[in-house]
């Protein structure tokens, strides 16, 4: 047998057809999926949203999620999949997170938090480019657009107040107790808006 035949025997490797972006175990109807990184462009999250989207409602799954933040369109996209899913989604926060992270973990059924949790909400940065009636145009919607989106991200979270202070620029810590607290009276319509 010469080394072509051999090569003929050995079985090719049966992999995933979605990129490893964001490793998702599986264990019945457990799925665990970790959001470990800068959150990137959207094509890294499509086996993510596809899992969450085809979930079904006897399935439980645990995002982990640990990042700095990234994208917005790919935050927002991992967001809609929650919102569309059947399974229920925790999510399991830890290290830090931050920026679209906090978008995404807000998003799920249920949070646990780690007790050295760092939780950082800032509003949105990025720039834009082109001809300047582009510039002009793209700005324009971006002064409109953002302030809904991050009021409707955050409404029940945080205050009327602290929303407003932070799209003029304030950044808000909380710690993972403060996360709960306030997720938890959210959830239930209960949230003091004068704290």
């Amino acid at each position: 047998m010469d080394i072509f035949e051999l090569a003929a025997e050995v079985p090719k490797k049966t992999g995933s057809v979605w990129e490893d972006h964001i490793p998702i175990a599986r264990n019945g109807r457990e799925i665990d999926a970790y959001i470990m990184a800068e959150i990137v462009n959207p094509i890294e999250y499509n086996e993510l949203c596809h899992l969450l989207r085809n979930a079904t409602s006897k399935e439980v799954i645990r995002l982990h999620i640990n990042t700095p933040g990234g994208r917005l369109d790919s935050a927002t996209m991992i967001i809609d999949a929650i919102a569309a899913s059947d399974a229920y989604v925790i999510g399991v926060l830890s290290g830090s997170v931050a920026s679209a992270g906090t978008m995404i973990a807000l998003a799920c059924d249920e949070l646990e938090c780690s007790s050295y949790l760092e939780f950082m909400i800032h509003y949105f940065s990025g720039g834009t480019g082109g001809k300047g009636n582009e510039i002009k145009a793209h700005s324009n919607f971006i002064d409109k657009h953002m302030p809904m989106v991050f009021k409707k991200m955050y409404v029940g979270f945080l205050t009327n107040k602290e929303i407003e202070d932070m799209i003029e620029g304030k950044d808000i810590w909380l710690n993972g107790d403060e996360v709960l607290e306030r997720f938890e009276a959210a959830k239930l319509g209960v949230y003091d808006d004068e704290k």
